[in-house]
């Protein structure tokens, strides 16, 4: 069975909730070959987990990979995870998780190679996101859209509803 993890990071900016979606990148490092659905968005930070791996220790390796070391390990001092999204089928298990930051530590960030850039988007802006379909899967999403997959789309409406109503 496939299991992936995910982070939804928000955080206040000017007053107003906002999440860090990641960018598709066009090119993927890893594998030498162009990626899937370049230039839609995806959570903060996702990835599968590897032959043993848990969810949580999946998690870290994955913030470091994507996120930096140095901001991975910034958080794991006073950050609180909240479970947004646990989808388990027959075919694969993903957990994503939310966390407020303060906005000061997203100067940490340190994208790895494969990831093209940040979205900063209020609950406002994730509304007009459309899901992702399989034309998208090579040349990404429609010019001055926002493309995302459906399950990642209600984790991050469910991590404003539950984070939001925590922010005064």
């Amino acid at each position: 069975m496939k299991q992936s993890v995910g982070l939804i990071i928000l955080t206040v900016e000017g007053g107003i909730l906002r999440t860090l979606c990641q960018i598709r990148a066009k090119w993927n490092n890893e594998k030498n070959a162009p990626e899937s659905y370049p230039g839609c968005l995806q959570v903060t930070c996702h990835g599968k987990l590897e032959e043993g791996e848990g969810f949580l220790p999946a998690l870290v390796r994955e913030s470091n990979e994507e996120l930096g070391d140095a901001f991975t390990e910034a958080c794991q001092k006073d950050m609180s995870l909240v479970e947004v999204a646990n989808v388990r089928n027959e075919k694969s298990w993903v957990i994503t998780y939310a966390a407020l930051v303060p906005s000061i530590r997203l100067k940490l960030l340190n994208p790895g190679k494969d990831v093209a850039g940040f979205k900063s988007l209020t609950a406002k802006d994730v509304s007009e996101i459309i899901p992702i379909t399989p034309d998208m899967k090579e040349r990404g999403a429609p010019n001055g859209k926002m493309a995302m997959f459906q399950d990642e789309i209600d984790a991050i409406k469910d991590a404003f509803a539950k984070i939001g109503n925590c922010v005064i």
